[in-house]
């Protein structure tokens, strides 16, 4: 099995987006490390290149102390992507598809889809139709054909979102059981806090195509915390010397910060309020907007809300029952002008 995935100096460019800025990074066989951060962060970009499925636009990866090309990496890399695609087959022949290719024989076939539906706790779908499962069951499924081919380094984009709790146990699993016995590089993006604390040893943090912390994940808490709601965004003058901050879809922040032209914006989720009803506040920043994700956090409960832009935030466990929240439900965002960070970019 692989020792070591080393990224070094990769940088990569869509036109002129800047996806990924000199990045360095080392991933150890038989580790699970986790790549957390804010959408449009780089991170699915960078499990793309480690895949092989794209070419850095400088830099390069190294594999065992050698430069790899695309083609190389695709020889020893395998990519589970956030959404399943499955052939309009049987299960069976999802699974054998990547094993033909690599010549293997009926029988060894036979055994090894056998094996990796065990593994993902799918005996017997062999006949079954790949499209006309469930959603958890498909991604299962991919998770399967992927393992099918003993990839070396194994990556997942969100392996486990909108999965019923059943498949999302079963994929944190089999990723925990291929890196710790079968010595697997796994490398996962993830926004779940949970998962990422659940499953990896090292946790790196991408922001704006830079990695900017790594960490164990024993201290993920704090660090997770702040790196959520990072926004982009252009600051203007307002009124009474207030700053119009632009972030998209026509979403503006005010602040009383007085930096002008592209910035960084970031808000700590617990820094933002969560009502049912409109506040009489003198917070400045009022949206309107739906849930569209809540999760588990002990005593506390993240909230995500669509606004035009989705926030995170932090509610106490109390409140989110008295509130009755659930996913779809209109809520108001209040958050105050001196809760929202501004720098330079």
């Amino acid at each position: 099995m692989t020792n070591h995935v080393e990224v070094r100096q990769v940088s990569h460019k869509y036109g002129q987006l800047e996806a990924l800025k000199k990045i360095n990074m080392i991933f150890d066989g038989g580790e699970v490390t986790a790549l957390i951060g804010p959408n449009g962060s780089g991170k699915s970009t960078l499990l793309r290149i480690i895949a092989g499925l794209e070419k850095p636009t400088e830099g390069a990866i190294i594999v065992d102390e050698k430069p790899r090309d695309p083609r190389d990496l695709r020889s020893i890399a395998t990519l589970v992507f956030q959404r399943s695609v499955a052939f309009n087959t049987s299960v069976y022949d999802n699974l054998a598809y990547g094993l033909k290719l690599r010549g293997l024989g009926r029988s060894q076939m036979s055994e090894k889809v056998t094996d990796v539906l065990r593994m993902v706790g799918l005996e017997g779908f062999e006949k079954r139709r790949a499209r006309r499962l469930s959603g958890g069951e498909q991604q299962r499924v991919s998770l399967a054909r992927a393992l099918a081919i003993d990839p070396e380094v194994l990556l997942l984009d969100e392996p486990s979102a909108n999965l019923d709790p059943r498949s999302a146990s079963v994929v944190e699993n089999v990723i925990t059981r291929v890196s710790h016995e079968l010595g697997t590089t796994t490398i996962l993006a993830s926004h779940n806090m949970g998962q990422a604390r659940r499953l990896a040893s090292k946790v790196a943090v991408l922001e704006e195509g830079k990695i900017v912390d790594v960490s164990t994940s024993g201290d993920l808490l704090e660090t997770f915390g702040r790196f959520q709601n990072i926004f982009s965004g252009h600051a203007v003058s307002g009124d009474s010397g207030i700053t119009l901050i632009e972030i998209g879809n026509e979403v503006k922040l005010e602040t009383t910060n007085t930096i002008r032209g592209p910035v960084t914006v970031s808000i700590r989720p617990e820094e933002i309020v969560v009502s049912k009803i409109p506040l009489q506040s003198s917070a400045r920043n009022v949206f309107k907007g739906k849930v569209t994700e809540a999760s588990d956090r002990g005593n506390n409960v993240q909230l995500k809300a669509d606004v035009g832009r989705e926030f995170t935030a932090l509610i106490t466990r109390k409140s989110f029952d008295e509130m009755q929240v659930t996913i779809g439900s209109d809520v108001y965002l209040v958050i105050k002008a001196q809760a929202i960070q501004v720098t330079e970019q």
